[in-house]
């Protein structure tokens, strides 16, 4: 009979993949958009109340923690911002922190959020900080006049006068001296 060559006998050796030395923030939101991908420090946008969310490598909390009512131990809270702002944590999961401001983002607002160091996963693996601080803004206070009236006006022209007749300037109003004005700002 024929015999078969004889072929080594190949051993798989299977490497067990170490703890990682340190978690990482694996997304935040909200995030620069694509035209500020080219940029060293993107800056971001925030409008009304809009939340900021930390995403993990790691988890940070015991799955099924409830924290309760009231403030999350501050040793549990990843954010870092300049300056503060007032707001509450809590985390929508193991691995998911969200900060919500109290009010609306105040205007003209140049916040810097950076991850809070010391910050620990639930297995003790401290935080690696790659790519923070991130850099936001708030669109800047802006006032425009809605309505004038004049008593005195309509009445010498027998309620035909407008304060937009035939302005100075394109969107200037007439304001005359017993003027009554109504105005408007972007931030209630």
């Amino acid at each position: 009979p024929k015999t078969r060559p004889k072929r080594p006998l190949m051993l798989a050796i299977v490497a067990l993949a170490t703890p990682a030395e340190s978690m990482r923030v694996a997304s935040f939101t909200p995030s620069a958009s694509s035209a500020a991908v080219g940029a060293t420090t993107p800056t971001v946008k925030l409008l009304g109340v809009q939340p900021l969310t930390m995403t993990f490598t790691h988890a940070v909390i015991a799955l099924g923690s409830d924290w309760g009512p009231g403030q999350l131990p501050e040793s549990l809270n990843p954010f870092l911002l300049s300056p503060p702002v007032a707001g509450s944590v809590r985390w929508v999961t193991t691995s998911i922190a969200r900060f919500d401001p109290d009010e609306r983002w105040p205007t003209d607002l140049h916040l810097s959020v950076g991850v809070k160091p010391g910050l620990t996963s639930y297995e003790g693996l401290r935080v690696a900080a790659d790519g923070f601080p991130r850099r936001f803004t708030t669109p800047g206070l802006t006032m425009r006049a809605g309505d004038v009236s004049s008593a005195a006006a309509a009445a010498a022209t027998n309620g035909s006068w407008s304060p937009r007749l035939l302005p100075a300037a394109p969107g200037a109003l007439e304001l005359p001296p017993d003027a009554s004005v109504e105005l408007h700002f972007s931030h209630a």
